[in-house]
């Protein structure tokens, strides 16, 4: 798969940051994700719902800067609700449709880290994302509390595989290797094939915050 590059890339990392610098810290993530997109085509996209979680290492690089790689699964996508009156016999329906794209990433953060106090951690850098699974459900729910629901699933010919985001963000120290986490992933490189234009009304792009917990193991 082309996602062992990136893990040989995050052993590398760790080899050479162990050997060269004195305190190495490496340790697990995990927390709510809260995606969206941003785009021309589409009216008020709302929020999905969804959870990250993955590895860290981080170097110490100067007494208030750090840097760290990550290896991170994020759910991502967007969900489209609708209601409208449909003709049902001699009468009409109120009928709710809701259709949710998800897009299941690897993600491969690389941060920069500022620190302007012992406990603050501000964060920012680029991000690449490997994409592993993308579906779209469909969903039409009735007054009588019926649901059809339809899923459609290999979209590969639709969606890129890699995409490029820029994230910022903020840690907090809670407790002896614990802290609180929240960052913003703000997608450069749209999702689909074919509209490679940046910013291009013609595509969509990735708009995920990510609020958590982090623990440090060493």
């Amino acid at each position: 798969m082309k996602v062992f590059p990136f893990l040989l890339l995050i052993i590398s990392f760790y080899t050479a940051t162990y050997a060269q610098f004195e305190r190495v810290t490496y340790g697990v993530k995990a927390g709510l994700s809260l995606s969206n997109i941003y785009s021309g085509d589409f009216e008020d996209p709302l929020f999905k719902p969804g959870i990250y979680g993955g590895l860290y290492i981080t170097t110490d690089i100067d007494r208030n800067i750090d840097a760290s790689i990550e290896a991170v699964f994020s759910q991502q996508g967007f969900k489209l609700e609708s209601l409208q009156e449909v003709s049902i016999g001699n009468g009409t329906e109120l009928v709710k449709t809701e259709g949710i794209l998800r897009l299941d990433y690897i993600l491969f953060p690389v941060i920069g880290i500022y620190k302007p106090t012992e406990k603050l951690r501000l964060k920012f850098g680029p991000q690449f994302g490997y994409l592993i699974n993308n579906t779209i459900t469909n969903s039409t729910a009735f007054f009588d509390g019926s649901i059809v629901e339809r899923e459609v699933a290999g979209l590969q010919e639709l969606t890129k595989k890699f995409n490029l985001s820029l994230i910022a963000g903020f840690s907090v120290d809670v407790y002896e290797g614990l802290y609180f986490e929240a960052r913003y992933n703000f997608g450069v490189s749209g999702v689909l094939k074919d509209e490679g234009n940046l910013l291009s009304d013609d595509n969509f792009f990735n708009s995920v915050i990510h609020i958590g917990l982090g623990f440090d193991l060493k």
